[in-house]
């Protein structure tokens, strides 16, 4: 039995405390009062109690349950926005690389773009058809002198891992990574405004020297030169009778007919 302890100043001089024990057992203020009309427990302490006898003496699937229902409770009283992150940690390339090493995009097509897992937009059988027939003339024209890579990872950006339909390198190492394209080619369709707005300002910004926009709606190729910054200072569209060109590969001429339908 609990008893109660009062503590006092012991006489004068002595700096002691003293403890005088009450003899009366100590009892609850509220003990033996009725409970006002209408007052009951709160929800959330049936719901424990509940959870708890499940607990105790229920099946598997009863525990479950319980389980359940006190977990989602729970989650119903937290305020979403505690849960929400203030800011979003980018995904540095390195450890987009590291994952895809692991095999953890095998069955998606992701690309790194400022930070961000940004989906690929599944190919047509046209954009297929274009970006065969560009790989094969840039194959034919640069010989052995250069590597023609079809859907390969930039390295370039710390925050970016960019993936191009097809880029000419200098020829490497077995596992060099590839910093230094001449030029990249992407063939859009519904991935346009990305490939314009997001993926331009990247290339100017590495400064690879010539970019290939072939826009599958209008049925053209735009081709952007001289890299400034996140910006190329000179563009020129190239419809289908022309032949298009790229600075630094002087043997790169592409007709324009030979990769594109008519209009």
């Amino acid at each position: 039995m609990m008893r109660s302890s009062v503590l006092s100043w012991s006489p004068a001089g002595s700096g002691r405390l003293r403890s005088d024990m009450a003899a009366a057992p100590y009892t609850r203020p509220d003990l033996g009062r009725e409970r006002p009309a209408g007052r009951t427990r709160p929800a959330g302490h049936r719901t424990a109690t509940t959870g708890s006898r499940a607990l105790a003496t229920g099946t598997s699937d009863e525990v479950r349950r319980a389980m359940e229902v006190a977990w989602y409770r729970a989650l119903s009283m937290l305020d979403p926005e505690l849960l929400r992150p203030e800011r979003p940690r980018p995904l540095k390339r390195v450890e987009f690389e590291r994952l895809i090493d692991a095999g953890v995009f095998e069955d998606e097509r992701v690309e790194l773009l400022y930070g961000q897992l940004v989906a690929m937009s599944p190919q047509s059988e046209l954009h297929i058809l274009v970006t065969a027939a560009i790989t094969k003339f840039l194959v034919r024209q640069l010989g052995d002198d250069y590597l023609v890579l079809p859907h390969s990872g930039l390295s370039s950006w710390r925050l970016s891992r960019p993936e191009p339909d097809v880029s000419v390198v200098p020829p490497r190492g077995w596992r060099d990574p590839i910093t230094d394209a001449l030029l990249v080619v992407e063939v859009a369709d519904s991935s346009l405004r990305k490939d314009k707005e997001l993926k331009l300002p990247l290339y100017a910004q590495a400064g690879i020297p010539c970019y290939w926009l072939v826009d599958l709606e209008q049925l053209v190729v735009e081709v952007y030169t001289q890299p400034d910054r996140r910006r190329y200072r000179r563009v020129v569209v190239k419809k289908h009778r022309d032949v298009v060109r790229a600075p630094g590969l002087p043997r790169v001429a592409v007709p324009v007919a030979k990769i594109l339908p008519e209009r």
